[in-house]
């Protein structure tokens, strides 16, 4: 064998399985934005339009859970279609330790699960719903305009034969951002919305209390 070859061999076919690697996890990314078909979204329609109620934590970075209640809190999302996209709207949002008030608002889309995903979530039925260049606006507590800001995103998944959800919301605003941890989709909590508030705001009453905040 030439030398030549014989010394770069190897680097050669290292390059070679980098080039494949890269080529593979290329056109898995795109699968991710396939959409999907019309079937799921019809499915989808079906539960997620008008107020949904959600149990959400809110987190300021990583750590900080502006909740406070592991828990979560009832939080009242409305989702409406036009054709095979959904807009979700968050209004006048504020609770446990948030400092401001948050108007939230994004459209979406649904999209084919990419192989890591699938690992994940496994079955048959998910879908995944994702949104870029939302709108975060922020008001005080007596709901004066703060600020606004463009860049918000929303990253879920959706079991359209389950009804099992979990969304995640950048507010792209001093790193917020609000976790729907995995439930199922309950539409008659909608009638129990104002109860489960109180509910929620007794409960932290008492965590505070036996933290000694109050």
């Amino acid at each position: 064998m030439n030398p030549f070859i014989q010394k770069h061999a190897p680097l050669s076919i290292l390059l070679s399985l980098l080039a494949l690697i890269l080529s593979s996890c290329h056109g898995d990314d795109d699968l991710q934005l396939t959409p999907v078909n019309g079937e799921y979204i019809a499915q989808a329609k079906e539960v997620l339009t008008g107020n949904v109620v959600l149990s959400t934590r809110t987190f300021m970075g990583h750590d900080v859970d502006l909740t406070r209640l592991e828990t979560g809190c009832p939080t009242k999302f409305n989702f409406t279609w036009q054709g095979n996209e959904m807009e979700i709207r968050l209004l006048d949002f504020h609770v446990g330790n948030m400092p401001f008030i948050v108007n939230f608002q994004s459209k979406a889309r649904l999209y084919t699960l990419n192989s890591w995903e699938q690992k994940e979530y496994k079955g048959s039925g998910w879908v995944k719903i994702y949104g870029t260049d939302g709108l975060s606006r922020t008001a005080d507590r007596q709901g004066k305009p703060v600020g606004k800001k463009q860049g918000a995103t929303i990253q879920g998944y959706y079991n359209v034969l389950t009804h099992e959800i979990n969304m995640d919301i950048n507010y792209n605003m001093m790193n917020v951002h609000s976790d729907c941890f995995l439930q199922k989709v309950d539409k008659h909590r909608i009638e129990r919305y104002d109860e489960e508030v109180k509910q929620y705001e007794a409960d932290l009453v008492a965590y505070k209390k036996q933290r000694g905040e109050l």
